[in-house]
């Protein structure tokens, strides 16, 4: 279900609305008997010189064999104590003693170390063969058989993991062609379907219907003409705009104008009929649903920059820390027909989704796979299995969280921003709460400029001020853009056009792109890049 999402603020430049496992250990690691783990690569079992160790829970194997078996190219650099493997123009460096691991260059952080043992070089097993493309699952032991991992080549998953079988029907009849054939390419040509169960390391096990409405009285209409329709029809189609019912989904395109958000609604209902194939409607609805926001927002921001999707992000944590401090917050809910039935006045769902983040933030995205396989397999209390508390407890341990960010206060901002060859003006800066912009003459290159609460700013020189046509706002700190020349877009001039960067509870964020039009119109664009100027980084100080 995707609730109706509720800006921040109404304000006029407001725009409207993986993953790497690390294993690590300590110098002194907990070790299983090696007999007790077994490993099968596409069905056939592994053998090892050094049998596969369990260290914090963690199963690691000798680095050669693996990878060897995978098919990549192994080396050891003796003087470095570094082990590296290539495959397929991947090239992963594991340097023994550090929790850094480097992907085709990238630095990628784990919270274990490749270790030595018996004059081995031992791996973590699931991270190293995701990052060469495999697949990873296991089942955990039993009185009978021992822990069992099972690892998948990327070429046997192919033949054996078909695409999902997802049909998109034109539900009220209503819908265009064009709209179809949008939706049929997202689905197909983005690949969502298989996103979705490659991040959550599931199978659709059956064909999925889309059903598309061109607007909430087609989506109540299509939902009504289904046998198992929801029996509070008409509180559903008020207050969501996305459905999914066993592995049926319901979109009101009315409610998804933009192709991003068309992705976000997709992959968040893709999930849910997920779950429900897989027998993991048995979680809470707080985790069912935050784990389709997570999901979502991770393949609507797939292609952008990073400080445009983090910047939506602390946008929805803005939101429910003024809920939380309103006191308007209830409680994590376990059934999604308790969200409807609070009507509690916000969006449960954004709340749902930062209880995820904290979870993830907190044991790490490995342990919510873990949590979903226990799940699958009907564990007792999987929750406190996995994560070595109850579910209340963590709820008050977020909730401490939720109130330790709410005392944050205000340090200032760093804004690291491009000036390009495109670009031919003046940069502008508005401190938030102030009345005059500072006015600067940049030549091309990688700026940084601060900003601290008291409207000092620092890192750029031979500024000049400018009277503001009115204060500035206590929340915003404005970066402007006023061109020498006027440039034409779409028959209207542009002159004057810049940068929200909000902030609240200690923290600023990009908000939005806007551009001002000599005809008096304004856009407003999530988007760090503008006429030749990029922002680069966010950085609350």
């Amino acid at each position: 279900m995707k609730n109706r999402w509720i800006p921040l603020r109404l304000k006029h430049w407001v725009a409207g609305l993986a993953v790497i496992v690390g294993l690590s250990a300590a110098s002194q690691p907990t070790q299983a008997a090696g007999p007790d783990v077994v490993v099968l690569l596409n069905g056939k079992p592994l053998s090892f010189d050094v049998p596969p160790q369990i260290i914090q829970d963690r199963t690691f194997v000798p680095f050669r064999a693996l990878l060897e078996a995978l098919g990549a190219n192994v080396w050891w650099d003796g003087a470095t104590r570094t082990a590296y493997a290539n495959k397929d123009g991947v090239t992963v460096r594991i340097p023994i003693g550090s929790k850094l691991v480097y992907r085709n260059g990238q630095a990628i952080q784990m919270d274990v170390e490749a270790q030595l043992v018996q004059n081995r070089t031992l791996i973590p097993l699931r991270f190293v063969s995701e990052a060469l493309g495999a697949q990873v699952d296991w089942k955990p032991a039993s009185a009978t058989t021992p822990l069992t991992v099972f690892v998948q080549t990327a070429s046997s998953a192919a033949n054996a993991e078909t695409s999902p079988q997802i049909e998109v029907v034109n539900g009220d009849g209503r819908v265009s062609p064009d709209k179809m054939q949008q939706i049929q390419n997202l689905l197909q040509n983005g690949r969502i379907g298989q996103k979705v169960a490659q991040a959550f390391r599931l199978r659709f096990t059956q064909p999925v219907r889309v059903y598309l409405a061109a607007d909430k009285a087609g989506y109540r209409q299509v939902m009504l003409a289904q046998p198992a329709h929801p029996v509070n029809v008409d509180e559903v189609a008020q207050f969501t705009d996305g459905l999914a019912k066993g592995n049926d989904v319901f979109i009101p395109l009315s409610e998804h104008p933009a192709e991003s958000d068309l992705k976000n609604v997709l992959a968040h209902e893709l999930t849910h009929v997920l779950f429900f194939q897989n027998g993991l409607n048995v979680m809470p609805s707080w985790l069912n649903e935050g784990l389709a926001w997570h999901q979502a927002l991770q393949l609507e921001y797939e292609n952008l920059p990073n400080v445009v999707s983090e910047g939506r992000k602390a946008e929805l944590k803005q939101y429910i820390l003024k809920v939380k401090q309103d006191g308007r917050l209830i409680g994590l809910l376990s059934d999604s027909e308790q969200t409807i039935a609070a009507r509690p006045g916000y969006n449960v769902e954004i709340q749902d989704w930062a209880a995820v983040e904290y979870l993830i933030g907190t044991y790490g995205y490995d342990k919510v796979l873990d949590y979903l396989s226990r799940s699958k397999q009907l564990w007792q209390d999987p929750f406190r299995s996995v994560f070595g508390l109850s579910a209340q407890s963590f709820e008050t341990n977020f909730n401490a969280y939720l109130d330790n960010l709410i005392q944050r206060t205000d340090r200032g901002v760093q804004i690291t921003f491009r000036v390009t060859d495109e670009f031919h003006g003046q940069f502008l800066l508005l401190p938030k709460g102030q009345t005059q912009w500072r006015v600067y003459s940049l030549p091309p290159g990688e700026y940084t400029v601060t900003v601290l609460p008291d409207g000092t700013v620092s890192g750029l020189s031979g500024g000049q001020l400018r009277q503001a046509a009115g204060a500035g706002e206590i929340d915003v700190v404005y970066v402007g853009l006023a061109l020498e020349q006027e440039v034409v877009e779409q028959g209207n001039g542009v002159r004057f056009a810049g940068f929200a960067i909000q902030y609240g509870y200690g923290e600023y964020f990009l908000l939005n792109g806007w551009k001002s039009f000599t005809n008096g119109s304004n856009d407003y664009l999530e988007t760090n890049r503008l006429l030749g100027i990029e922002i680069l980084r966010v950085q609350s100080l």
